[in-house]
Protein backbone atom coordinates (compact mmCIF):
# COMPACT_ATOMS: atom_id res chain seq x y z
CA UNK A 1 0.00 0.00 0.00
CA UNK A 2 1.23 3.31 -0.73
CA UNK A 3 -0.12 5.32 2.20
CA UNK A 4 0.27 2.43 5.60
CA UNK A 5 -1.25 5.07 7.52
CA UNK A 6 -4.27 5.69 5.51
CA UNK A 7 -7.77 4.67 6.91
CA UNK A 8 -9.94 3.47 4.71
CA UNK A 9 -13.71 5.02 5.32
CA UNK A 10 -16.18 2.58 7.04
CA UNK A 11 -18.41 0.94 4.70
CA UNK A 12 -21.57 -0.05 5.27
CA UNK A 13 -22.28 -3.85 3.93
CA UNK A 14 -24.99 -3.97 1.59
CA UNK A 15 -25.71 -7.24 1.34
CA UNK A 16 -26.03 -10.09 4.10
CA UNK A 17 -23.88 -12.85 2.26
CA UNK A 18 -21.48 -12.88 -0.71
CA UNK A 19 -24.03 -13.98 -4.26
CA UNK A 20 -23.21 -16.20 -6.61
CA UNK A 21 -23.80 -14.08 -10.02
CA UNK A 22 -24.69 -16.01 -12.98
CA UNK A 23 -22.46 -15.31 -16.01
CA UNK A 24 -23.48 -16.35 -19.96
CA UNK A 25 -20.05 -16.31 -21.41
CA UNK A 26 -19.08 -18.14 -24.53
CA UNK A 27 -17.55 -21.44 -23.65
CA UNK A 28 -13.75 -20.21 -24.88
CA UNK A 29 -13.90 -17.09 -22.15
CA UNK A 30 -15.85 -19.20 -19.41
CA UNK A 31 -12.07 -20.79 -18.01
CA UNK A 32 -9.99 -17.48 -18.51
CA UNK A 33 -12.93 -15.53 -16.71
CA UNK A 34 -13.63 -18.05 -14.06
CA UNK A 35 -9.96 -18.11 -13.24
CA UNK A 36 -9.10 -14.17 -13.00
CA UNK A 37 -12.32 -14.43 -10.86
CA UNK A 38 -10.91 -16.60 -8.53
CA UNK A 39 -7.38 -14.37 -8.50
CA UNK A 40 -9.54 -12.05 -7.48
CA UNK A 41 -10.75 -13.71 -4.69
CA UNK A 42 -7.65 -15.21 -3.49
CA UNK A 43 -5.98 -12.07 -3.48
CA UNK A 44 -8.28 -9.99 -1.74
CA UNK A 45 -8.59 -7.33 -5.10
CA UNK A 46 -12.13 -5.61 -3.20
CA UNK A 47 -10.66 -5.44 0.02
CA UNK A 48 -7.46 -4.39 -1.14
CA UNK A 49 -9.37 -1.81 -3.38
CA UNK A 50 -11.14 0.01 -0.38
CA UNK A 51 -7.87 -0.29 1.32
CA UNK A 52 -6.31 2.01 -1.61
CA UNK A 53 -3.61 -0.89 -1.91
CA UNK A 54 -1.54 0.96 -4.87
CA UNK A 55 0.39 -2.31 -5.32
CA UNK A 56 -3.13 -3.98 -7.54
CA UNK A 57 -1.95 -2.22 -10.15
CA UNK A 58 1.99 -1.73 -9.84
CA UNK A 59 5.11 -2.19 -8.01
CA UNK A 60 6.42 1.08 -9.65
CA UNK A 61 6.67 3.85 -6.54
CA UNK A 62 5.88 6.19 -9.23
CA UNK A 63 3.19 4.82 -10.64
CA UNK A 64 1.68 4.08 -7.25
CA UNK A 65 2.29 7.72 -6.51
CA UNK A 66 -0.04 8.01 -9.43
CA UNK A 67 -2.81 6.25 -8.72
CA UNK A 68 -3.17 6.95 -5.65
CA UNK A 69 -3.93 10.72 -6.61
CA UNK A 70 -6.88 9.00 -8.50
CA UNK A 71 -8.28 6.88 -6.05
CA UNK A 72 -10.99 9.44 -4.98
CA UNK A 73 -13.76 7.95 -6.92
CA UNK A 74 -14.15 5.53 -4.17
CA UNK A 75 -15.72 7.93 -1.87
CA UNK A 76 -17.80 9.69 -4.40
CA UNK A 77 -20.97 8.00 -3.51
CA UNK A 78 -20.73 8.72 0.34
CA UNK A 79 -19.47 12.59 -0.61
CA UNK A 80 -22.84 12.79 -3.23
CA UNK A 81 -25.01 11.60 -0.84
CA UNK A 82 -24.23 13.94 1.97
CA UNK A 83 -25.08 16.94 -0.46
CA UNK A 84 -28.25 15.17 -2.14
CA UNK A 85 -30.05 18.04 -0.38
CA UNK A 86 -27.96 20.77 -2.02
CA UNK A 87 -28.00 19.19 -5.66
CA UNK A 88 -32.01 18.58 -5.17
CA UNK A 89 -32.01 22.43 -4.61
CA UNK A 90 -29.61 23.20 -7.38
CA UNK A 91 -32.20 21.33 -9.99
CA UNK A 92 -35.28 23.13 -8.64
CA UNK A 93 -33.65 26.77 -9.10
CA UNK A 94 -32.35 25.90 -12.77
CA UNK A 95 -36.01 24.79 -13.48
CA UNK A 96 -37.13 27.61 -11.97
CA UNK A 97 -34.71 29.76 -13.76
CA UNK A 98 -36.12 28.60 -16.73
CA UNK A 99 -34.04 25.59 -17.80
CA UNK A 100 -35.48 23.01 -19.47
CA UNK A 101 -32.62 20.69 -19.82
CA UNK A 102 -28.75 20.14 -18.56
CA UNK A 103 -26.43 18.83 -21.31
CA UNK A 104 -23.49 17.30 -19.98
CA UNK A 105 -20.36 17.45 -22.38
CA UNK A 106 -17.63 15.10 -21.74
CA UNK A 107 -15.56 12.11 -23.21
CA UNK A 108 -15.23 8.52 -22.36
CA UNK A 109 -15.14 8.27 -18.80
CA UNK A 110 -16.45 11.78 -17.93
CA UNK A 111 -19.51 10.81 -19.94
CA UNK A 112 -19.99 7.56 -18.94
CA UNK A 113 -21.75 8.01 -15.47
CA UNK A 114 -24.15 10.94 -16.81
CA UNK A 115 -25.19 8.87 -19.42
CA UNK A 116 -25.99 5.60 -17.11
CA UNK A 117 -28.30 8.24 -15.01
CA UNK A 118 -29.74 9.76 -17.22
CA UNK A 119 -30.74 6.91 -18.96
CA UNK A 120 -32.32 5.17 -16.34
CA UNK A 121 -33.16 6.95 -13.74
CA UNK A 122 -36.70 8.96 -13.70
CA UNK A 123 -36.65 12.61 -13.99
CA UNK A 124 -38.45 14.16 -11.02
CA UNK A 125 -41.38 16.67 -11.29
CA UNK A 126 -39.49 19.81 -10.39
CA UNK A 127 -36.09 18.59 -12.01
CA UNK A 128 -35.37 19.12 -15.40
CA UNK A 129 -34.11 16.75 -18.47
CA UNK A 130 -30.69 15.72 -18.63
CA UNK A 131 -29.04 14.35 -21.71
CA UNK A 132 -25.32 13.64 -22.65
CA UNK A 133 -23.50 14.81 -25.36
CA UNK A 134 -20.00 12.44 -25.72
CA UNK A 135 -18.95 12.97 -29.38
CA UNK A 136 -17.65 15.90 -31.02
CA UNK A 137 -19.17 15.31 -34.23
CA UNK A 138 -20.49 19.06 -35.78
CA UNK A 139 -24.12 17.39 -36.47
CA UNK A 140 -24.03 15.55 -32.82
CA UNK A 141 -23.33 19.24 -31.66
CA UNK A 142 -25.80 20.67 -33.58
CA UNK A 143 -28.65 18.33 -32.82
CA UNK A 144 -28.08 18.58 -29.26
CA UNK A 145 -28.10 22.23 -29.06
CA UNK A 146 -31.49 22.62 -30.90
CA UNK A 147 -33.34 19.95 -28.55
CA UNK A 148 -34.62 22.48 -26.37
CA UNK A 149 -32.57 26.05 -27.52
CA UNK A 150 -29.43 27.28 -25.91
CA UNK A 151 -31.34 29.61 -23.76
CA UNK A 152 -32.83 26.83 -22.21
CA UNK A 153 -30.29 24.10 -22.17
CA UNK A 154 -27.68 24.02 -18.91
CA UNK A 155 -24.45 23.00 -20.39
CA UNK A 156 -22.15 21.04 -17.64
CA UNK A 157 -18.87 20.41 -19.22
CA UNK A 158 -17.20 17.42 -17.64
CA UNK A 159 -13.56 16.53 -17.60
CA UNK A 160 -11.36 14.12 -14.92
CA UNK A 161 -8.21 16.38 -15.99
CA UNK A 162 -9.63 19.56 -17.31
CA UNK A 163 -7.22 19.16 -20.32
CA UNK A 164 -9.21 16.95 -22.39
CA UNK A 165 -9.04 18.38 -26.40
CA UNK A 166 -12.87 17.64 -26.87
CA UNK A 167 -14.06 18.65 -23.63
CA UNK A 168 -12.26 22.20 -24.08
CA UNK A 169 -13.87 22.18 -27.35
CA UNK A 170 -17.47 21.68 -26.26
CA UNK A 171 -16.24 24.44 -23.84
CA UNK A 172 -15.27 26.76 -26.56
CA UNK A 173 -18.20 26.29 -28.48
Amino acid sequence: MSDASATPAPRTPLLDAPFDLPMRLPSALRGPVEDAIARAVEGRWAERLWARDTTLWSDDVRVQERIAQRLGWLDAPEAFAERAAELTAFGVAAAGEGFERALVCGMGGSSLAPEVLARSLPMSQSGIAVSVLDSTDPEAVRRAAQVTGPASTLYLIASKSGTTTETLAFLAH
